[in-house]
């Protein structure tokens, strides 16, 4: 094929390649509904699955069914997945993937995402106490927390207490080669590197 070089036996396959791929010829039309399709096989798999509604692919763990295989292999890794990574912060829900997350937001928690926009920079926080920090802590400038030994204030009770680990806390990761001491351990591995 000379427009995506791919290689064919027959003279009669690369024609059918090159018009429905390329020149996105569809001459396999749905009786039913009308719809057209390049391949026959697609327009086969369209009436099994949409018309006759033919869901072959059974779930073993919950009994789901799906027209395909790769919706059934989709649906496994999404659903029943041990490794799900994204928490909602509204729910506590877990996904497997963080467009399952984004999704799950904007449907499930569209009203809080609605209230959890800052009205004067326009960004948008999945919490509400998001916004109430930020907008404290950015637009007011508020810094409420202290640090007690050198009187240097924080908006943030983390970074006070980031603060505090790593210039007044005794540094617990001590590089063994020259003594010198860190408050975080990728710090350490850093100086040694």
């Amino acid at each position: 094929c000379e427009h995506c070089k791919k290689i064919f036996n027959r003279p009669h396959h690369l024609k059918a390649h090159v018009n429905t791929t390329h020149l996105g010829e569809k001459r396999f039309k749905c009786e039913i509904c009308e719809k057209c399709f390049g391949f026959l096989t697609h327009l086969k798999r369209h009436v099994k699955t949409v018309h006759e509604k033919e869901k072959p692919h059974h779930c073993e763990k919950c009994g789901k069914c799906f027209s395909s295989t790769s919706y059934l292999k989709l649906h496994i890794k999404s659903v029943h997945n041990e490794k799900k990574l994204f928490k909602c912060d509204q729910c506590n829900l877990l996904f497997s993937w963080q467009c399952s997350l984004k999704s799950h937001i904007r449907e499930v928690h569209k009203d809080v995402e609605k209230r959890s926009k800052c009205d004067e920079c326009q960004k948008c926080f999945h919490r509400h106490r998001d916004l109430l920090t930020h907008k404290r802590t950015v637009h007011k400038k508020e810094k409420p927390y202290k640090c007690d030994v050198c009187k240097k204030i924080f908006g943030l009770s983390s970074s006070l207490s980031r603060h505090i680990r790593t210039v007044h806390q005794d540094k617990a990761f001590k590089c063994e080669r020259c003594e010198k001491k860190f408050s975080q351990p990728y710090h350490l591995t850093r100086h040694v590197k």
